[in-house]
């Protein structure tokens, strides 16, 4: 209501206005902050109504000191506002915000007077009551002394749908509601009389009493959200002081915040989630762009503490004594961590029982949930204490049985890697092991040099070839496929080719035995076996590198294998006994690579190519015979020779053949 719009009311007028609570139609109060709601009683009436929808917002609204300054408006009628401020020893800029609020809600209109505006009570009784259906109404404690008329009965308290206390200034309290003896876990009698803190011991320096301190201090009101552990409930708090004491609102919330935590739970899984998938693919993007292993273990520890989502990282490898744990890159935390901790793989040490070793072992992922707790995690809980550090875990890098390090996570958080951080970090680590092995195969390939290893075994010999027969067994070639098989293309001789297939799929990695070329019985016979898991060939290429010949004879199987320089020869050995028990080490030697030239591959191919295969082939390639799609057909080829289409495929087969195997070095390949 502006302050024209209402005149200075007749004295004699009588009129009424009555503040109340209408709790049975709260449903129509929305907004907090509203305006309360406003009606005249009849079309002659002189009561109007100032309807709340609860006691909270109407006794906030009206305090002792609201009543008291629309008395002294009422009964002193002073000249200003600044004279009102004098007379209720007030600050004037205070008393200017209340009456203008009062404005509001139409009790104070203001008269203009000069350049002075005379606060004016628009009505000559103001009552203060609460009413419900059936009419009854109830005065706040902390109003019963205020200077206005008031019907009250006394059960109205059991109306207030929050739990509800009031307190004296010696924090005693005066009254409880049913529904406060119910959250509080204490009967009415209990309570009544009683010092709230002395009921309640444990809220003694807790948000409790720091925000009722400082109520009764400032004299304003607070609201707050907080825990209290004795009773495990959450509490939403509104207190309003008054010069007797504080009245204080609140409810149980536990469900809510319980809510909200789930839901902070949930947010922080996906934000964990997107940022592993985003660093699996920034280290997808690294592999295509290096070969350099240490690059890309230096990226995962710094990608994965960027956003905060772990507090600490580093990567490791197992030192060449099989036993001891050393870190090779890290990201966040201090480094002082790993200088105070010690890591075996050994299970039978304790330092080899956390979940570092365990994903060693395993290779498959471990998690420590709270570290607090785990049982395997003495030997480092102290100092992972000091670090703030709550929740570990341990990914393997590895692909296709081999072990290529560990990765390390540390988080400030329990229970921080849920299912789906779990799933995203095993596929981090399948990802990494892979990539590091592509790494060593390029290693491998362009490698300078190679390690050449002579190996014997009885075992292999003994279930293919037997005592008795004098035959001779060479593996030629070795063909990983990329879906965990592996082709050998075998020759063999002195073994009829039925005896050799029935022999060599007796033993368990061999899937398939196919002869592919039979000539008269002193020449080889050549057979492509299918090997799967384990066998030695996937062993000796899980390490970058195959085996360059097996001969097998009823004396023994010799086998001579090339890997890359740097490989842990003890690492191989052990995992090639797995598989041939007994195998044994007869010499290790570095070998450098023959360096063949371009001007060097291609004299060779020229002298092994006739004249009429070198011409077939390169007036295919020129014609556009091998581009896709052809601009040549066969057909076509043959006529610019002059030569039949089945004479120009047999010259092209024949070149193929040969300039392949200058590639793969096959000496197979005859000068035909």
């Amino acid at each position: 209501m502006s302050r024209n719009d209402r005149s200075e009311p007749d004295p004699n007028a009588g009129s009424v206005l009555v503040v109340t609570v209408a709790t049975a139609d709260q449903s129509r109060y929305d907004d907090s902050d509203s305006i309360p709601a406003r009606e005249r009683i009849g079309v002659d009436s002189d009561q109007e109504v100032l309807a709340f929808p609860d006691l909270e917002r109407l006794t906030r609204t009206f305090t002792r000191k609201t009543l008291e300054l629309i008395d002294v408006v009422r009964r002193e009628r002073p000249a200003s506002i600044t004279e009102t401020a004098r007379i209720v020893d007030r600050d004037v800029k205070n008393v200017h915000t209340e009456l203008r609020r009062l404005e509001e809600l139409g009790v104070i209109s203001f008269v203009e007077e000069g350049r002075s505006s005379r606060p004016v009570v628009q009505f000559d009784e103001l009552r203060l009551c609460i009413r419900f259906d059936d009419e009854r109404s109830h005065v706040p404690p902390e109003l019963a002394h205020a200077p206005y008329r008031f019907e009250a009965p006394e059960e109205v308290y059991s109306r207030i749908t929050d739990a509800f206390l009031a307190l004296d200034r010696a924090a005693r309290v005066t009254y409880a509601n049913e529904r406060a003896e119910e959250l509080l876990d204490r009967s009415g009698e209990e309570l009544i009389g009683s010092v709230i803190w002395e009921q309640f011991p444990g809220a003694l320096g807790t948000a409790f009493e720091e925000r009722y301190r400082e109520a009764v201090r400032t004299q304003e009101p607070v609201a707050y959200e907080t825990y209290f552990p004795p009773l495990d409930t959450w509490f939403a708090v509104r207190a309003y002081p008054s010069e007797t004491g504080l009245t204080a609102y609140f409810r149980d919330v536990t469900e809510r915040k319980r809510r909200e935590r789930r839901l902070e739970r949930q947010r922080d899984e996906l934000a964990a989630v997107n940022h592993l998938n985003r660093v699996i693919r920034e280290i997808t993007h690294t592999v295509v762009e290096t070969s350099s292993r240490e690059r890309m273990e230096r990226e995962v520890c710094e990608q994965l503490v960027e956003a905060d989502s772990y507090a600490f990282a580093w990567t490791g490898d197992v030192e060449r004594d099989g036993r001891t744990v050393t870190p090779n890159y890290t990201a966040g935390g201090e480094e002082s961590y790993l200088g105070a901790v010690r890591i075996v793989v050994d299970s039978t040490d304790p330092y080899g029982q956390g979940p570092t070793g365990e994903a060693i072992r395993t290779h498959e992922p471990q998690f420590v949930q709270d570290l607090r707790a785990d049982p395997d995690y003495g030997p480092w809980r102290t100092q992972a204490t000091k670090q703030g550090f709550r929740a570990s875990a341990a990914v393997p890098f590895a692909y296709d049985g081999r072990l290529y390090g560990v990765l390390n996570l540390y988080s400030t958080r329990p229970d921080a890697f849920t299912k789906p951080v779990r799933e995203a970090l095993g596929h981090l680590g399948t990802v990494i092991g892979h990539a590091m092995y592509a790494i060593e195969q390029r290693k491998a390939i362009v490698s300078d040099s190679v390690l050449v290893l002579e190996l014997y075994t009885e075992t292999l010999a003994s279930r293919l070839v037997g005592e008795e027969v004098d035959a001779y067994v060479s593996v030629k070639r070795t063909v990983p496929t990329g879906d965990g098989r592996i082709f050998q293309f075998v020759a063999v001789t002195g073994m009829a080719a039925d005896e050799f297939v029935d022999r060599v799929t007796q033993i368990p990695a061999t899937e398939e035995a196919v002869l592919l070329d039979e000539r008269d019985e002193s020449e080889e016979l050549w057979f492509r076996l299918t090997v799967s898991e384990p066998s030695l060939s996937e062993t000796l290429a899980s390490y970058g590198g195959r085996a360059r010949s097996i001969r097998t004879t009823s004396d023994g199987t010799h086998i001579v294998a090339e890997l890359p320089p740097d490989v842990h020869v003890r690492e191989v050995l052990e995992e090639v006994n797995e598989i041939y028990p007994g195998t044994e080490l007869i010499a290790q030697r570095i070998r450098e690579r023959e360096q063949r030239t371009i001007r060097e591959i291609y004299g060779t191919l020229l002298d092994r190519l006739t004249e009429k295969q070198r011409a077939a082939l390169e007036t295919a390639y020129f014609a556009g015979y091998f581009d896709w799609p052809r601009t040549a057909t066969g057909e076509e080829v043959a006529d610019l020779l002059g030569i039949a289409a089945p004479t120009l495929a047999n010259h092209l087969r024949a070149a193929e053949r040969k300039l392949l195997g200058v590639l793969f070095e096959d000496d197979r390949v005859d000068r035909r």
